[in-house]
C-alpha cells in the first residue's frame, strides 16, 4: 500500500544519516561544555545542510531543526544524535510526516501525508505502518484497520470510492473472504430450532458495537422495552455490515441477556430476500402454544401487536400470556 512512499523514505534516510555526522567537515556556532558542543548551537555542513537546536556531548540532543541541502527538513526531538520523540519531517517533494520517532525511526502514532493526496494516520513501528491505522488513497478509497509491516493484516474494512465495502480479515494485504462451514447451511425449519431468536427487525441506531433493532414481526427471542432488541456487531469477513433503517430477517444466537448475534453463516437475510423464509415461518410455526406462555421479557414491554390469531394485544407480554407465539407490530388491520 505504501511502496512508493517507502522508496522515497529509504533514499532520504541514507542522506539524513550522512548529514548528522559532524566530523566530516563544517562549522559550529554555539555553546560548549568540556570542549564538546553542549546547549544551543548551529552547525553548517560544507554541502549546505544545517542544524539549529540543542546539543549534548557533541550530539544533537533535545529540540532542533535539521535542514538538508535539497530542502528536506526535520524539526522535533533528538536523543544522542538520533530523531527521538515528536517531530515533523518534510521531504523535498512535499511529502510530510508528523508524529513520534524512536531511535531515528517512525515509532508510535503519526500521520504521513503525500503530495498526491494519499495519507496514512495511525501507529508505526520500525519505520512502517504497524498496528491500527487508516490509509486514504488519492481517489478517496479508504482502509481502516490493522497493519503489519506496511500491509493490511488482521481485521479491517476497505471502503472504495464507488461505495463498495469490503470488511473482515486481511492476510499480508490480501482480503480473506468468508467461508461458511457446510454444517452451518441449515433449512428454515432447522434454523428456527437452532437459533435463540427469530424475528424481522429494522436497524434504528448504533452504540459502539451494538445495533438497536425495532422488531416488526416476531417468532422467538427476548423482547425489550418499546418492542425492540439489540444485535451485537462483529467485524470479521463473516459478519454483516448493518446500515441504519435497513430491515432484516434475523436468525440470531444469544450473546448476553437481551443481546443477540447473527452473521453471514446464518439464514439472516435482508427483508427483500426473506419472502420464502417468512412464508414458511408463518405457515409452520404453531400460532398458539399454551405450554409456552411465559412473558417474552422480564421488563415492561410496551407497544400493541397483532397476534397470529388475528387479535390485537396491548403488548408482546400480553400476547405470550395468551399462548401467542408470533405477532406483527401494531394493531390488527393497521399498517405499521
Amino acid at each position: 500500500m505504501l511502496k512508493n512512499s517507502l522508496l522515497i523514505l529509504i533514499l532520504f534516510i541514507s542522506s539524513f544519516a550522512f548529514a548528522q555526522d559532524t566530523s566530516t567537515g563544517g562549522k559550529y556556532k554555539g555553546s560548549y561544555k568540556a570542549g564538546k558542543k553542549d546547549g544551543s548551537g548551529r552547525f553548517f555542513w560544507d554541502d549546505g545542510s544545517k542544524y539549529d537546536g540543542q546539543w549534548s556531548n557533541d550530539l544533537m540532543d533535545g529540540y532542533g531543526t535539521l535542514t538538508l541541502a535539497d530542502g528536506t527538513k526535520y524539526t522535533g526531538g533528538w536523543r544522542n544524535g538520533l530523531r527521538d520523540g515528536f517531530g515533523t519531517y518534510t521531504w523535498a517533494n512535499g511529502d510530510t510526516y508528523q508524529g513520534q520517532y524512536k531511535n531515528n525511526k517512525r515509532s508510535g502514532d503519526g500521520i504521513l501525508k503525500m503530495k498526491d493526496g494519499s495519507e496514512y494516520s495511525g501507529q508505526w513501528e520500525n519505520n512502517m505502518a504497524n498496528g491500527k491505522g487508516t490509509f486514504t488513497w488519492a481517489n478517496k478509497t479508504k482502509y481502516i484497520g490493522t497493519w503489519k509491516d506496511d500491509k493490511r493484516h488482521g481485521l479491517g474494512v476497505t471502503i472504495s470510492v464507488s461505495g463498495k465495502i469490503e470488511q473482515g480479515n486481511y492476510n499480508n494485504d490480501v482480503y480473506v473472504p468468508c467461508q461458511c462451514k457446510p454444517e452451518e447451511q441449515l433449512s428454515v425449519a432447522d434454523a428456527f430450532q437452532k437459533h435463540d431468536a427469530v424475528f424481522v427487525g429494522k436497524i434504528v441506531n448504533f452504540a459502539g458495537d451494538m445495533a438497536g433493532v425495532k422488531i416488526i414481526q416476531y417468532w422467538k427471542g427476548e423482547v425489550l422495552d418499546e418492542v425492540s432488541s439489540v444485535i451485537k456487531i462483529g467485524y470479521s469477513s463473516c459478519d454483516w455490515i448493518f446500515f441504519k433503517d435497513e430491515t432484516y430477517l434475523f436468525y440470531a444466537q444469544k450473546y448476553v441477556a437481551g443481546v443477540y448475534y447473527a452473521n453471514l453463516c446464518t439464514r439472516t437475510v435482508k427483508l427483500a430476500d426473506a419472502g420464502a423464509d417468512i412464508s414458511f415461518l408463518e405457515k409452520n410455526v404453531p400460532c398458539i402454544d399454551k405450554t409456552n406462555a411465559d412473558p417474552v421479557s422480564s421488563s415492561t414491554v410496551t407497544g400493541y401487536v397483532c397476534g397470529c390469531d388475528g387479535k390485537s394485544y396491548r403488548s408482546p407480554n400480553e400476547a405470550r400470556r395468551n399462548g401467542i407465539q408470533s405477532w406483527k407490530l401494531g394493531l390488527c388491520g393497521n399498517k405499521k
